[in-house]
Protein backbone atom coordinates (compact mmCIF):
# COMPACT_ATOMS: atom_id res chain seq x y z
CA UNK A 1 0.00 0.00 0.00
CA UNK A 2 1.75 3.45 -1.02
CA UNK A 3 2.66 5.59 2.29
CA UNK A 4 0.65 8.58 1.11
CA UNK A 5 -2.49 6.47 1.45
CA UNK A 6 -1.35 4.52 3.90
CA UNK A 7 -4.84 4.80 7.03
CA UNK A 8 -2.19 4.72 10.61
CA UNK A 9 -3.32 4.47 14.10
CA UNK A 10 -0.84 5.91 17.11
CA UNK A 11 -0.05 3.78 19.92
CA UNK A 12 -2.22 5.61 21.82
CA UNK A 13 -5.49 5.52 19.40
CA UNK A 14 -8.36 3.90 21.34
CA UNK A 15 -8.78 0.18 18.55
CA UNK A 16 -4.75 -0.34 19.47
CA UNK A 17 -2.95 0.17 22.78
CA UNK A 18 0.85 -0.34 22.38
CA UNK A 19 1.17 -2.62 25.66
CA UNK A 20 4.43 -2.74 27.85
CA UNK A 21 5.60 -6.42 28.53
CA UNK A 22 8.29 -8.61 30.52
CA UNK A 23 11.95 -6.97 30.51
CA UNK A 24 13.63 -9.45 27.16
CA UNK A 25 17.06 -10.55 26.82
CA UNK A 26 18.37 -10.45 23.38
CA UNK A 27 17.00 -12.32 20.61
CA UNK A 28 20.01 -13.81 18.52
CA UNK A 29 18.68 -15.27 14.67
CA UNK A 30 21.38 -16.02 13.09
CA UNK A 31 20.66 -19.43 12.59
CA UNK A 32 17.16 -21.24 13.09
CA UNK A 33 18.64 -23.35 16.00
CA UNK A 34 19.97 -19.77 17.84
CA UNK A 35 16.25 -18.48 17.18
CA UNK A 36 14.65 -21.34 19.05
CA UNK A 37 17.32 -20.68 22.15
CA UNK A 38 16.41 -17.19 22.29
CA UNK A 39 12.76 -17.20 22.44
CA UNK A 40 12.95 -18.95 25.22
CA UNK A 41 14.88 -16.10 26.67
CA UNK A 42 12.76 -13.62 25.31
CA UNK A 43 9.17 -13.64 26.66
CA UNK A 44 5.79 -13.10 25.17
CA UNK A 45 2.73 -13.82 26.94
CA UNK A 46 0.81 -16.09 25.17
CA UNK A 47 -2.34 -16.33 27.36
CA UNK A 48 -3.32 -12.92 26.23
CA UNK A 49 -5.76 -11.82 23.59
CA UNK A 50 -4.44 -9.93 20.61
CA UNK A 51 -1.35 -9.96 18.68
CA UNK A 52 2.01 -9.01 20.25
CA UNK A 53 5.65 -9.53 19.16
CA UNK A 54 9.79 -8.05 18.94
CA UNK A 55 12.12 -6.60 16.22
CA UNK A 56 15.76 -7.32 16.85
CA UNK A 57 18.72 -6.68 14.77
CA UNK A 58 20.77 -9.63 13.65
CA UNK A 59 23.22 -8.98 16.56
CA UNK A 60 20.20 -9.45 18.81
CA UNK A 61 19.80 -5.56 19.70
CA UNK A 62 15.95 -4.56 20.20
CA UNK A 63 14.87 -2.21 17.98
CA UNK A 64 12.84 0.64 18.70
CA UNK A 65 10.29 2.97 16.91
CA UNK A 66 9.83 0.69 14.16
CA UNK A 67 6.53 1.08 12.81
CA UNK A 68 4.38 -2.17 11.99
CA UNK A 69 1.48 -2.12 10.12
CA UNK A 70 -1.16 -4.34 10.74
CA UNK A 71 -4.19 -5.60 8.02
CA UNK A 72 -7.35 -7.98 7.27
CA UNK A 73 -5.98 -10.09 4.69
CA UNK A 74 -8.71 -9.21 2.31
CA UNK A 75 -9.02 -6.39 -0.49
CA UNK A 76 -9.87 -3.06 0.86
CA UNK A 77 -9.13 -3.61 4.51
CA UNK A 78 -7.81 -0.73 6.98
CA UNK A 79 -4.31 -0.55 7.77
CA UNK A 80 -3.48 0.37 11.18
CA UNK A 81 0.27 1.27 12.53
CA UNK A 82 1.96 0.92 16.14
CA UNK A 83 5.51 1.48 16.70
CA UNK A 84 7.87 -0.69 18.81
CA UNK A 85 9.03 0.54 22.20
CA UNK A 86 12.28 0.36 23.81
CA UNK A 87 12.33 -3.01 23.96
CA UNK A 88 12.11 -3.52 20.39
CA UNK A 89 8.20 -5.19 21.37
CA UNK A 90 4.93 -4.02 19.78
CA UNK A 91 0.95 -4.98 20.46
CA UNK A 92 -2.27 -4.94 19.07
CA UNK A 93 -3.71 -6.27 21.46
CA UNK A 94 -7.97 -5.69 20.45
CA UNK A 95 -7.85 -7.61 17.53
CA UNK A 96 -11.15 -8.93 15.78
CA UNK A 97 -11.47 -12.66 14.79
CA UNK A 98 -11.72 -12.45 10.90
CA UNK A 99 -11.68 -15.70 8.94
CA UNK A 100 -9.14 -14.29 6.67
CA UNK A 101 -6.29 -13.95 9.01
CA UNK A 102 -4.14 -10.78 8.99
CA UNK A 103 -1.23 -9.57 6.96
CA UNK A 104 1.82 -7.08 8.85
CA UNK A 105 4.37 -5.44 7.26
CA UNK A 106 7.43 -3.34 8.53
CA UNK A 107 7.57 -0.21 7.48
CA UNK A 108 11.39 1.10 7.57
CA UNK A 109 13.62 2.60 5.00
CA UNK A 110 16.28 1.04 7.16
CA UNK A 111 15.35 -2.72 7.81
CA UNK A 112 13.64 -5.89 6.20
CA UNK A 113 12.21 -8.69 7.57
CA UNK A 114 15.69 -11.12 7.46
CA UNK A 115 14.10 -14.67 9.39
CA UNK A 116 10.23 -14.17 11.39
CA UNK A 117 8.75 -17.03 13.89
CA UNK A 118 4.73 -16.90 13.75
CA UNK A 119 2.87 -18.72 16.41
CA UNK A 120 -0.66 -18.92 16.83
CA UNK A 121 -3.03 -20.44 19.42
CA UNK A 122 -7.14 -20.59 19.51
CA UNK A 123 -9.43 -18.85 21.93
CA UNK A 124 -9.30 -22.42 23.52
CA UNK A 125 -5.42 -22.48 23.51
CA UNK A 126 -5.09 -25.15 21.11
CA UNK A 127 -1.83 -24.70 18.70
CA UNK A 128 -3.09 -23.09 15.33
CA UNK A 129 -0.12 -21.52 13.49
CA UNK A 130 3.40 -22.54 14.23
CA UNK A 131 5.28 -20.79 10.85
CA UNK A 132 8.93 -19.88 10.86
CA UNK A 133 11.51 -18.92 8.00
CA UNK A 134 13.58 -16.15 6.03
CA UNK A 135 12.38 -13.80 3.66
CA UNK A 136 14.69 -11.96 0.87
CA UNK A 137 14.78 -8.09 0.41
CA UNK A 138 12.70 -8.98 -3.08
CA UNK A 139 10.17 -10.46 -1.15
CA UNK A 140 8.77 -9.13 1.94
CA UNK A 141 5.04 -9.69 0.93
CA UNK A 142 5.46 -13.57 1.29
CA UNK A 143 5.29 -13.47 5.04
CA UNK A 144 2.96 -15.87 6.15
CA UNK A 145 -0.68 -14.58 6.87
CA UNK A 146 -1.07 -14.45 11.05
CA UNK A 147 -4.05 -16.62 11.52
CA UNK A 148 -5.49 -15.27 13.79
CA UNK A 149 -8.42 -17.11 15.66
CA UNK A 150 -9.52 -15.10 18.47
CA UNK A 151 -6.82 -16.39 20.72
CA UNK A 152 -3.00 -15.14 20.77
CA UNK A 153 -0.40 -14.82 18.20
CA UNK A 154 3.28 -14.36 19.15
CA UNK A 155 5.71 -13.16 16.18
CA UNK A 156 9.69 -12.94 17.14
CA UNK A 157 11.18 -11.14 13.74
CA UNK A 158 14.76 -10.64 13.24
CA UNK A 159 16.00 -7.35 10.87
CA UNK A 160 18.79 -6.82 9.29
CA UNK A 161 19.75 -4.11 6.48
CA UNK A 162 20.15 -5.04 2.71
CA UNK A 163 23.96 -5.04 3.40
CA UNK A 164 24.09 -6.73 6.46
CA UNK A 165 21.61 -9.33 4.89
CA UNK A 166 23.97 -9.85 1.91
CA UNK A 167 26.69 -10.20 4.26
CA UNK A 168 25.43 -13.41 6.37
CA UNK A 169 23.92 -14.86 3.43
CA UNK A 170 27.32 -15.01 1.79
CA UNK A 171 29.03 -16.65 4.35
CA UNK A 172 26.44 -18.75 5.07
CA UNK A 173 27.08 -20.11 1.74
CA UNK A 174 30.11 -20.79 2.11
CA UNK A 175 30.12 -22.07 5.53
CA UNK A 176 27.32 -24.23 4.94
CA UNK A 177 25.60 -26.74 1.63
CA UNK A 178 22.92 -25.22 0.17
CA UNK A 179 19.77 -25.50 2.15
CA UNK A 180 16.80 -28.01 1.07
CA UNK A 181 13.86 -25.82 0.17
CA UNK A 182 11.65 -25.31 3.28
CA UNK A 183 8.10 -27.37 2.72
CA UNK A 184 5.27 -25.29 2.20
CA UNK A 185 2.93 -25.75 5.37
CA UNK A 186 -0.49 -26.77 4.83
CA UNK A 187 -3.61 -24.32 4.92
CA UNK A 188 -5.63 -24.82 8.20
CA UNK A 189 -8.60 -27.14 8.03
CA UNK A 190 -12.07 -25.27 8.33
CA UNK A 191 -13.26 -25.89 11.79
CA UNK A 192 -16.16 -27.87 12.30
CA UNK A 193 -19.32 -26.59 13.38
CA UNK A 194 -18.93 -27.98 16.93
CA UNK A 195 -15.64 -26.38 17.19
CA UNK A 196 -16.75 -23.00 15.70
CA UNK A 197 -19.04 -23.25 19.02
CA UNK A 198 -16.08 -24.32 21.11
CA UNK A 199 -14.39 -21.04 20.35
CA UNK A 200 -17.36 -18.90 20.47
CA UNK A 201 -17.57 -20.43 23.78
CA UNK A 202 -13.78 -20.10 24.90
CA UNK A 203 -14.72 -16.31 23.75
CA UNK A 204 -17.46 -15.59 25.83
CA UNK A 205 -20.17 -15.37 22.86
CA UNK A 206 -22.52 -18.23 24.14
CA UNK A 207 -25.48 -16.93 21.68
CA UNK A 208 -22.72 -17.59 18.85
CA UNK A 209 -21.55 -21.30 20.23
CA UNK A 210 -25.57 -22.24 20.50
CA UNK A 211 -26.42 -20.64 16.62
CA UNK A 212 -23.19 -23.21 15.54
CA UNK A 213 -24.95 -26.04 17.63
CA UNK A 214 -28.31 -25.30 16.12
CA UNK A 215 -26.49 -25.31 12.28
CA UNK A 216 -25.17 -28.41 13.67
CA UNK A 217 -28.21 -30.10 14.95
CA UNK A 218 -29.85 -29.65 11.33
CA UNK A 219 -27.40 -32.10 9.81
CA UNK A 220 -27.39 -34.48 12.59
CA UNK A 221 -31.30 -34.05 14.02
CA UNK A 222 -30.65 -37.51 16.33
CA UNK A 223 -27.83 -36.53 17.98
CA UNK A 224 -28.85 -36.03 21.86
CA UNK A 225 -25.01 -34.93 22.87
CA UNK A 226 -25.65 -32.20 20.74
CA UNK A 227 -28.94 -31.01 21.29
CA UNK A 228 -28.45 -31.39 25.34
CA UNK A 229 -24.97 -29.23 24.74
CA UNK A 230 -27.36 -26.32 23.16
CA UNK A 231 -29.94 -27.30 25.83
CA UNK A 232 -27.31 -25.59 28.14
CA UNK A 233 -25.76 -23.06 26.07
CA UNK A 234 -29.21 -21.94 25.74
CA UNK A 235 -29.87 -21.49 29.59
CA UNK A 236 -26.13 -19.48 29.57
CA UNK A 237 -27.96 -16.98 27.64
CA UNK A 238 -30.85 -17.07 29.81
CA UNK A 239 -33.34 -18.03 27.11
CA UNK A 240 -35.12 -20.99 29.38
CA UNK A 241 -38.03 -21.24 27.37
CA UNK A 242 -35.21 -22.50 24.57
CA UNK A 243 -33.52 -24.64 26.62
CA UNK A 244 -36.26 -26.38 28.02
CA UNK A 245 -37.76 -27.02 24.70
CA UNK A 246 -34.38 -28.15 23.68
CA UNK A 247 -34.05 -30.06 27.32
CA UNK A 248 -37.51 -31.67 25.96
CA UNK A 249 -36.34 -33.50 22.62
CA UNK A 250 -33.53 -34.63 25.05
CA UNK A 251 -35.73 -36.65 26.82
CA UNK A 252 -37.99 -37.89 24.20
CA UNK A 253 -35.21 -39.56 22.39
CA UNK A 254 -33.11 -40.73 26.02
CA UNK A 255 -35.83 -40.43 28.64
CA UNK A 256 -33.18 -41.78 31.15
CA UNK A 257 -30.45 -39.63 30.32
CA UNK A 258 -29.07 -38.51 34.07
CA UNK A 259 -29.10 -34.94 34.95
CA UNK A 260 -31.29 -33.90 32.05
CA UNK A 261 -34.01 -33.30 34.44
CA UNK A 262 -32.14 -32.16 37.24
CA UNK A 263 -30.89 -29.01 35.15
CA UNK A 264 -34.34 -28.51 33.61
CA UNK A 265 -35.77 -28.63 37.22
CA UNK A 266 -32.80 -25.83 38.32
CA UNK A 267 -34.11 -23.36 35.29
CA UNK A 268 -37.90 -23.72 36.56
CA UNK A 269 -37.29 -23.32 39.64
CA UNK A 270 -34.98 -19.97 38.94
CA UNK A 271 -38.44 -18.92 36.92
CA UNK A 272 -40.77 -19.53 40.08
CA UNK A 273 -42.10 -22.74 38.33
CA UNK A 274 -42.26 -25.32 41.22
CA UNK A 275 -45.38 -27.19 40.56
CA UNK A 276 -43.52 -28.10 37.16
CA UNK A 277 -40.16 -28.81 38.87
CA UNK A 278 -41.94 -30.76 41.52
CA UNK A 279 -42.21 -34.25 38.90
CA UNK A 280 -38.82 -33.76 37.31
CA UNK A 281 -37.33 -33.50 40.66
CA UNK A 282 -38.85 -36.59 41.99
CA UNK A 283 -38.05 -38.97 38.66
CA UNK A 284 -34.49 -37.63 38.52
CA UNK A 285 -34.31 -39.09 42.69
CA UNK A 286 -35.25 -42.44 41.16
CA UNK A 287 -32.13 -42.29 38.60
CA UNK A 288 -30.05 -40.65 41.12
CA UNK A 289 -31.06 -41.19 44.32
CA UNK A 290 -27.87 -39.86 46.41
CA UNK A 291 -27.39 -36.80 43.92
CA UNK A 292 -27.29 -34.44 46.84
CA UNK A 293 -27.39 -30.74 44.89
CA UNK A 294 -30.65 -33.11 43.35
CA UNK A 295 -31.74 -33.29 47.43
CA UNK A 296 -30.95 -29.91 48.19
CA UNK A 297 -33.13 -28.30 45.25
CA UNK A 298 -36.31 -31.20 46.17
CA UNK A 299 -36.07 -30.28 49.36
CA UNK A 300 -36.67 -26.82 48.77
CA UNK A 301 -38.97 -27.43 46.13
CA UNK A 302 -40.86 -29.56 48.72
CA UNK A 303 -40.79 -26.47 51.26
CA UNK A 304 -42.39 -24.21 49.22
CA UNK A 305 -45.28 -26.43 48.01
CA UNK A 306 -46.01 -27.05 51.69
CA UNK A 307 -44.86 -31.07 51.63
CA UNK A 308 -43.05 -30.70 55.57
CA UNK A 309 -42.85 -34.29 55.53
CA UNK A 310 -41.68 -34.97 52.21
CA UNK A 311 -38.90 -32.23 52.70
CA UNK A 312 -37.98 -34.20 55.81
CA UNK A 313 -37.08 -37.30 54.55
CA UNK A 314 -35.22 -35.53 51.90
CA UNK A 315 -33.12 -33.02 54.27
CA UNK A 316 -32.68 -35.91 56.72
CA UNK A 317 -31.06 -38.56 53.43
CA UNK A 318 -28.67 -35.20 52.48
CA UNK A 319 -27.60 -34.88 55.92
CA UNK A 320 -26.59 -38.93 55.90
CA UNK A 321 -24.86 -39.05 52.87
CA UNK A 322 -22.85 -35.64 53.81
CA UNK A 323 -23.13 -35.58 57.42
CA UNK A 324 -20.20 -32.66 57.40
CA UNK A 325 -22.40 -30.33 55.54
CA UNK A 326 -22.93 -27.66 57.48
CA UNK A 327 -26.53 -26.59 55.29
CA UNK A 328 -27.91 -29.61 55.42
CA UNK A 329 -28.26 -29.66 58.89
CA UNK A 330 -29.07 -26.26 59.03
CA UNK A 331 -31.71 -26.50 56.65
CA UNK A 332 -33.33 -29.60 59.25
CA UNK A 333 -33.23 -27.51 61.83
CA UNK A 334 -34.78 -24.76 60.68
CA UNK A 335 -37.57 -27.19 59.74
CA UNK A 336 -37.80 -28.95 62.87
CA UNK A 337 -38.33 -25.18 64.71
CA UNK A 338 -40.57 -23.83 61.97
CA UNK A 339 -42.79 -27.11 63.24
CA UNK A 340 -42.08 -26.48 66.86
CA UNK A 341 -40.14 -29.33 67.58
CA UNK A 342 -37.94 -26.96 69.60
CA UNK A 343 -35.81 -29.81 71.28
CA UNK A 344 -34.85 -31.46 68.25
CA UNK A 345 -33.90 -28.76 66.21
CA UNK A 346 -31.59 -27.15 68.86
CA UNK A 347 -29.95 -30.48 69.11
CA UNK A 348 -28.67 -30.20 65.77
CA UNK A 349 -27.65 -26.63 66.46
CA UNK A 350 -25.65 -28.02 68.97
CA UNK A 351 -24.05 -30.83 66.45
CA UNK A 352 -23.46 -27.99 64.49
CA UNK A 353 -21.59 -25.38 66.57
CA UNK A 354 -19.59 -28.64 68.17
CA UNK A 355 -18.10 -28.97 64.34
CA UNK A 356 -16.06 -26.11 65.14
CA UNK A 357 -16.98 -24.58 68.52
CA UNK A 358 -14.40 -22.33 68.35
CA UNK A 359 -15.77 -20.78 65.37
CA UNK A 360 -19.09 -21.65 65.54
CA UNK A 361 -20.20 -18.08 65.03
CA UNK A 362 -18.49 -17.37 61.57
CA UNK A 363 -19.89 -21.09 60.50
CA UNK A 364 -22.84 -19.74 61.12
CA UNK A 365 -22.53 -16.83 59.18
CA UNK A 366 -21.16 -18.09 56.41
CA UNK A 367 -24.37 -20.95 55.79
CA UNK A 368 -26.28 -17.49 56.08
CA UNK A 369 -24.26 -15.97 53.45
CA UNK A 370 -23.80 -19.28 50.68
CA UNK A 371 -27.52 -19.82 51.43
CA UNK A 372 -28.06 -15.90 50.20
CA UNK A 373 -25.97 -16.09 47.71
CA UNK A 374 -27.53 -18.68 45.44
CA UNK A 375 -29.20 -18.32 42.39
CA UNK A 376 -33.13 -18.17 42.37
CA UNK A 377 -33.37 -17.82 46.01
CA UNK A 378 -36.87 -18.31 47.39
CA UNK A 379 -38.23 -17.00 51.07
CA UNK A 380 -37.62 -20.56 52.51
CA UNK A 381 -33.90 -19.73 51.62
CA UNK A 382 -34.19 -16.60 53.02
CA UNK A 383 -35.39 -18.57 56.61
CA UNK A 384 -32.54 -20.82 56.61
CA UNK A 385 -30.24 -17.95 56.48
CA UNK A 386 -32.26 -15.52 59.14
CA UNK A 387 -31.95 -18.93 61.12
CA UNK A 388 -28.14 -18.96 60.82
CA UNK A 389 -27.39 -15.65 61.11
CA UNK A 390 -29.90 -15.60 64.50
CA UNK A 391 -27.41 -18.58 65.83
CA UNK A 392 -24.49 -16.70 65.37
CA UNK A 393 -25.50 -13.65 66.70
CA UNK A 394 -26.41 -15.74 69.71
CA UNK A 395 -22.56 -17.22 69.96
CA UNK A 396 -21.69 -13.52 69.82
CA UNK A 397 -24.20 -10.75 70.07
CA UNK A 398 -21.61 -7.83 68.94
CA UNK A 399 -21.32 -9.74 65.29
CA UNK A 400 -21.54 -6.64 63.69
CA UNK A 401 -21.74 -7.98 59.66
CA UNK A 402 -24.27 -10.75 61.06
CA UNK A 403 -26.46 -8.01 62.19
CA UNK A 404 -26.22 -6.71 59.01
CA UNK A 405 -26.61 -9.59 56.88
CA UNK A 406 -30.23 -10.46 59.15
CA UNK A 407 -30.96 -7.58 58.90
CA UNK A 408 -31.36 -7.93 54.95
CA UNK A 409 -32.47 -10.88 54.57
CA UNK A 410 -35.64 -9.97 57.22
CA UNK A 411 -36.45 -7.42 54.87
CA UNK A 412 -36.51 -9.89 51.78
CA UNK A 413 -39.00 -11.63 53.91
CA UNK A 414 -40.73 -8.21 54.80
CA UNK A 415 -40.30 -8.26 58.59
CA UNK A 416 -39.75 -4.35 58.74
CA UNK A 417 -39.59 -4.23 62.51
CA UNK A 418 -37.05 -6.65 63.22
CA UNK A 419 -35.01 -6.21 60.28
CA UNK A 420 -34.52 -2.25 60.95
CA UNK A 421 -33.62 -3.40 64.96
CA UNK A 422 -30.82 -5.43 63.31
CA UNK A 423 -29.36 -2.59 61.10
CA UNK A 424 -29.65 -0.40 63.72
CA UNK A 425 -27.56 -2.36 65.09
CA UNK A 426 -25.06 -2.95 62.60
CA UNK A 427 -24.53 0.86 62.60
CA UNK A 428 -24.41 1.30 66.38
CA UNK A 429 -21.12 -1.65 65.88
CA UNK A 430 -20.07 -0.75 62.94
CA UNK A 431 -20.14 3.62 62.54
CA UNK A 432 -17.05 3.61 60.52
CA UNK A 433 -17.95 0.68 58.20
CA UNK A 434 -18.26 1.75 54.43
CA UNK A 435 -21.51 0.42 54.20
CA UNK A 436 -23.07 2.07 57.25
CA UNK A 437 -23.87 5.57 55.46
CA UNK A 438 -25.74 3.03 53.04
CA UNK A 439 -27.77 1.63 55.67
CA UNK A 440 -28.73 4.84 57.63
CA UNK A 441 -30.24 5.89 54.34
CA UNK A 442 -32.02 2.83 54.50
CA UNK A 443 -33.15 3.28 57.83
CA UNK A 444 -34.40 6.79 57.18
CA UNK A 445 -36.60 5.24 54.38
CA UNK A 446 -38.31 2.33 56.18
CA UNK A 447 -41.54 2.73 57.32
CA UNK A 448 -41.70 3.94 61.07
Amino acid sequence: MPSDTRSRYSVHSSWFLLAGVCSVLALALCSGAETRASEQEFHIDETRVGIYGALFDPDGTPLPKIAVALRQDREGAVEYTVKTNKKGMFAFPRVEFVQDGYKLRVDSEEYIIWKFHIRTRRANRELWQDDEGSLTPDHQDLLPTIRYRGGNASLWLTMATVEQFRERAAAQRQDEPEPEPEPVAPAPRELTLEEQADEAVALGDFVGAAAKLAEALEERPGDVDLRWRRAQLLARTDDRAGALREAGKVLQDDAERPGVRLEMAGWMLEEGQREAALPLLEKERELSPDDTKLLKLLADAYLEAGRTADAEQVLQHWSALEPDDAEALLSLAALKASQGRYEEAESLYEQLAAKDPEHADRMYFNVGVSVLNKRGISNEDRRRAVAAFRKAIELDPEYARAHLELGYALLGLGEMAPAAEHLRKFVELAPKDPRAAEVKGLLDALPK
